[in-house]
């Protein structure tokens, strides 16, 4: 159960309880109760806020342990607009997982963003994030816990130079430290450099090469390049099928949305913002009357 409501002009809220119910299988019953706040008051500011409680019963006639736990999940979010072309970003998620009978699970999240959009010729899009990335998990007892901490940095860019071409570049690196079992410490450290070319053949039709180059530690060095067809089914969606001649299984920070394993795949793309459930205001629908 959902309900949403206006708190006043451009600040909205969202309440919401739920109940799921397993009929058949191992599975205990959860509850959970939502919160979460919009505001889109100031035109130069959007902030959001979201909290979840969630619980779950313990598992009937197993001979496990008590298997009952509650997670908390916070998530914050704020975008200032700095004039016609940029726009910071910032985002916050934290979710907390407290088990009854052995350690707790951690995850925290934390980005910071600059993008950029051409909107006096809408040739030029790009995108800086960095990332810090932290994860405890003391659910066995048997190895300790277990740890992660990572740094992230992306750029991503496209440049669409002509109305039949588009031009995608991406740079990534990561540099993490890990605990495993029995504290057992570990690092890692990787660049991926990445483009993409792709070529409208038709109204509903593209065609791209892809080349990526993934650097690790100690002079290692993985690649991957293909091709790529796809086919616009409706506004802003897509369905590609592509085939790697070379690839590798890269890391999934670094690698966003590029497919570069080996191999045939096929893909499902949509783009979407703010404006997609306004298909009733002659604002941004401009096939309404105005």
């Amino acid at each position: 159960m959902r309900q949403g409501f206006e708190i006043s002009e451009g600040i909205r809220a969202n309440v919401g309880a739920e109940r799921t119910q397993v009929i058949r299988g191992d599975q205990a019953a959860t509850r959970a109760l939502t919160a979460a706040l919009d505001y889109t008051a100031h035109p130069l500011w959007r902030a959001s806020g979201r909290v979840e409680l969630r619980t779950s019963g313990d598992i009937a006639g197993t001979a496990a342990l008590d298997e009952r736990f509650q997670t908390l999940l916070w998530q914050g979010l704020v975008a200032r607009k700095l004039d016609r072309d940029w726009t910071l970003l910032a985002r916050r998620y934290s979710l907390h997982t407290d088990y009854r009978s052995r350690g707790d699970v951690e995850q925290d999240r934390t980005q910071l963003g600059l993008a950029y959009r051409d909107t006096e010729r809408n040739r030029v899009n790009a995108l800086f994030k960095l990332e810090h990335k932290r994860e405890s998990d003391a659910s066995n007892a048997a190895v300790g816990t277990l740890k992660s901490s990572a740094w992230i940095t992306s750029l991503l860019a496209d440049y669409h130079p002509s109305r039949p071409w588009w031009l995608t570049g991406r740079w990534a690196a990561k540099w993490q430290k890990d605990r495993f079992e029995n504290g057992v410490p570990s690092s890692f450290k990787a660049q991926l450099l990445a483009g993409r070319v792709v070529w409208d053949l038709a109204e509903r039709w593209d065609a791209s090469l892809l080349a990526a180059t993934q650097f690790g530690q100690r002079g290692a060095r993985q690649s991957a390049y293909g091709a790529e067809l796809g086919y616009l089914l409706q506004t802003n969606l897509w369905l590609s099928a592509g085939f790697n001649r070379q690839g590798f299984a890269g890391d999934a920070d670094l690698n966003g949305y590029e497919y570069t394993q080996r191999g045939a795949y096929i893909r499902l793309r949509f783009k979407f913002d703010e404006t997609l459930f306004q298909g009733r205001n002659p604002e941004p629908n401009r096939s309404l009357p105005r």
